[in-house]
């Protein structure tokens, strides 16, 4: 397919008087790791909702896979193949593992009813092996850890077999081991063919295995590029530090986030 898989161009989205998005450009290209870093409020879960039709823009455009998405209802993006993990996980709690990720699989459009069962135990089948967690499958949501909880929400993700993947802070209170994990998952997914896009706070997750990186701050992008480019970027450490108020400015809480190495 020849360029990029998905495009935002001057996304505007307002609530009243507050611009929660604000002329954003984004691209997205197949097969890339992309980070979208920012304080908290930047618009950066606003962004997610918009590529996924949980928020109707005001204004710009949204193409995915060469068609206009901007006002397709999110069941129509997930059959295209965009899917999203959460915040929250939202899992099932009075299912099993199997059944939570089975019940995530889109309906393809010519599909009527109830997902055929054998369809969706191969895809929940294949999602779970495919994170390693398979000796999961009949246990429920209430007996797994967090972070196998979130290794679930992953699975549940890539049952539908996506094109793109969006996750918003799946790293939030994962411990070291965990993150790493994480980290090799989301790099074997790129490596599979799906593009991901990465929002999470946890700088040396983020810069340290995304292909490049967007920062949102007030709705707008401030700076693009690989890690090595925006860790320098004087709108970042003014975003991240306040260098409006050098008393307060504190370099040591951005630098050791960020990797000396690129992310591949």
């Amino acid at each position: 397919m020849a360029g990029p898989l998905l495009r935002a161009e001057a996304l505007c989205l307002h609530y009243g008087g507050v611009r929660a998005l604000n002329e954003v450009d984004v691209e997205i290209t197949p097969t890339e790791l992309v980070g979208v870093i920012g304080p908290n409020g930047a618009g950066k879960s606003t962004l997610l909702d918009a590529i996924t039709g949980f928020a109707t823009p005001t204004s710009g455009a949204l193409t995915f896979d060469g068609q206009d998405v901007l006002r397709r209802r999110p069941s129509e993006r997930a059959r295209m193949g965009i899917a999203r993990t959460w915040q929250t996980l939202q899992l099932f709690e009075d299912l099993t593992v199997s059944e939570n990720v089975r019940m995530a699989v889109p309906r393809r459009p010519k599909a009527v009813g109830v997902l055929p069962r054998r369809g969706g135990e191969r895809a929940e089948h294949d999602a779970l092996a495919r994170l390693g967690i398979g000796g999961l499958a009949d246990r429920m949501p209430g007996e797994l850890s967090h972070g196998q909880r979130v290794l679930v929400g992953i699975a549940r993700a890539l049952a539908g077999d996506p094109k793109l993947l969006l996750m918003d802070e799946p790293a939030a209170g994962l411990d070291g081991s965990e993150r790493d994990l994480l980290g090799e998952i989301l790099r074997d997914v790129v490596a599979s063919g799906t593009s991901v896009v990465l929002v999470d706070h946890d700088m040396p997750l983020v810069l340290g295995i995304c292909d490049r990186l967007y920062v949102l701050d007030f709705g707008a992008v401030i700076a693009s590029g690989a890690p090595r480019q925006v860790r320098n970027d004087p709108a970042v450490v003014a975003a991240y530090l306040g260098a409006d108020d050098p008393e307060t400015r504190d370099e040591e809480r951005l630098q050791p986030s960020l990797p000396t190495e690129g992310a591949r």
